[in-house]
């Protein structure tokens, strides 16, 4: 009842003191399910802005130039498609892989560290973004190369012109060192802060897994 031997009423615990729900733990369909759908999310998400990241690069190659002029200069040359959404495109597709596979393992990596608080779910991103930045450490060198102004006519040929020039290791995990370290530190923030964010919604709003949430 609201009261306790004629006392006063109980006061509700504060929303930052009430326990939070646990999470639902993984089973491996729940695993390739998630897996899957982090990974065509991220390809569909990294296929859409390709032109700003195609962007980004030549204006960091090319000093001076503007993005609109930069744009233009690719859109006179090769159209809008294959000057602005083409360049890198398949490499874009198999980074999609990074993102599946951190975010898709996120939760059997948390589930396996002890703890239940914000310190465990920053390592396990930590943990899968490190990883994962580390096994398509290629697809990023691929997707660089075929961003600048001087592309090669396709993915494929410059994963093996990459490799026969400067081998495969050299070549195509150059720069891991760097680019593990910046997924991993980006990947625990992200995915800490995420569920975090969404377990707090859980349990003060009652939300129900799907889009809205």
């Amino acid at each position: 009842s609201g009261q306790g031997g004629g006392g006063c009423p109980r006061a509700a615990l504060p929303v930052a003191t009430r326990p939070l729900r646990p999470m639902p733990t993984s089973s491996p369909e729940q695993l390739a399910r998630e897996c899957a759908a982090a990974t065509i999310g991220a390809a569909i998400a990294d296929g859409l802005f390709n032109p700003l990241y195609v962007l980004q690069i030549r204006a960091q190659l090319q000093p001076g130039s503007g993005m609109l002029r930069l744009a233009r200069a690719a859109v006179a040359e090769k159209g809008v498609i294959g000057g602005l959404w083409m360049p890198g495109l398949l490499a874009v597709c198999l980074r999609g892989g990074f993102g599946g596979f951190r975010v898709g393992t996120y939760p059997v990596v948390r589930e396996a560290l002890p703890g239940d608080g914000f310190a465990t779910r920053m390592s396990a991103g930590i943990l899968t973004g490190a990883v994962g930045m580390a096994l398509f450490n290629p697809a990023e060198i691929i997707r660089v190369r075929m961003s600048g102004p001087n592309p090669y006519a396709s993915s494929l040929e410059a994963a093996g012109a990459i490799a026969r020039q400067e081998g495969v290791v050299a070549g195509l995990w150059r720069g891991t060192g760097a680019n593990v370290a910046r997924a991993a530190i980006y990947s625990g923030a992200q995915l800490a802060m995420y569920e975090t964010a969404k377990r707090g919604l859980v349990d003060c709003c009652d939300f129900e897994e799907g889009p809205a949430l």
